[in-house]
């Protein structure tokens, strides 16, 4: 897991394949903040890697998963959707075109 940061503030957060526990622990760790970017875990797939609660937790500006559209079925979609929607952050998927901030 890793926390880009420039000053107090966090400008991206970066999951890798951590668990949902792995995320909490970390959070409970160093506290909680609010990243104007978050990628997220696992490339969006599979249940153990994040839950609506981190993301309410976390509020990411924006939510990036990096994914093919071969791999985000309607499943995947929907639950992205209400990760994002606990998190009341926009959504993009790299299968949509690269992601970038300028800062």
């Amino acid at each position: 897991i890793w926390a880009l940061q420039q000053g107090r503030e966090v400008i991206a957060l970066l999951g890798g394949d951590s668990t949902d526990q792995s995320m909490q622990l970390a959070l409970d760790r160093v506290g909680t903040f609010h990243p104007i970017v978050q990628e997220l875990s696992h490339h969006g797939l599979g249940n153990s890697y994040f839950s609506a609660e981190i993301q309410a937790r976390l509020k990411p500006g924006t939510l990036v998963v990096s994914t093919d559209s071969v791999h985000c079925d309607e499943t995947v979609q929907e639950r992205v959707s209400a990760l994002c929607k606990a998190g009341d952050s926009k959504l993009h998927y790299t299968f949509h075109g690269d992601y970038s901030l300028a800062f």
